[in-house]
């Protein structure tokens, strides 16, 4: 999947954001589209069709945040997966053209990058469903002094200098489209 969860995700306080909530970005609803096993609903508020659409609709400086992340991920997404745009957001999935067959019609997800109202988010599958690597992450982020802010798979950082960008080049690294 590529969305909060409905325990410690990436959604509002309320548990809803869209028009006339004053909050800009991806969408999450609890009772929305699930994918993987957890909740995620379609952007209302942008409408990009392409990765690079996505970044130019951004500020420069989110653009150059989500660029930087974008391009760890890149340098380290093994075989199987492509970039795109699912559910509103960034995403690296294995293409239904490869595995057509999920539960719900959707691309399995590695990963999810987006931009929020008040903070950036990474989505990383290999923590959500592997205590390990969430582990993993947990110490990395404290060997480098960086506060950890992670819902149930969801990585909020508002700066680069907030992700050991190292640790999560190797959390994609050890997240092969098999193991999805």
């Amino acid at each position: 999947g590529c969305g909060p969860g409905q325990n410690g995700g990436c959604s509002s306080e309320s548990g809803v954001r869209g028009p006339g909530s004053g909050i800009r970005g991806p969408v999450f609803r609890h009772g929305s589209r699930r994918e993987g096993g957890l909740d995620f609903a379609t952007m209302a508020t942008k409408s990009a069709a392409t990765v690079a659409g996505y970044l130019r609709s951004l500020d420069p400086e989110r653009r150059r945040i989500l660029s930087a992340v974008r391009k760890v991920v890149n340098d380290n997404l093994p075989e199987g997966y492509a970039e795109g745009i699912t559910y509103g957001v960034i995403a690296w999935s294995i293409p239904l053209s490869t595995f057509p067959d999920t539960y719900n019609g959707q691309p399995l997800c590695c990963a999810a990058l987006a931009a929020n109202k008040n903070y950036n988010s990474l989505h990383l599958m290999g923590a959500a469903y592997n205590s390990k690597e969430k582990a993993f992450l947990r110490e990395q982020f404290e060997k480098h002094r960086k506060r950890f802010d992670m819902g149930q798979g969801c990585l909020r950082f508002k700066t680069l200098d907030d992700l050991p960008l190292d640790a999560i080049g190797e959390v994609i690294q050890r997240t092969p489209a098999k193991a999805l």
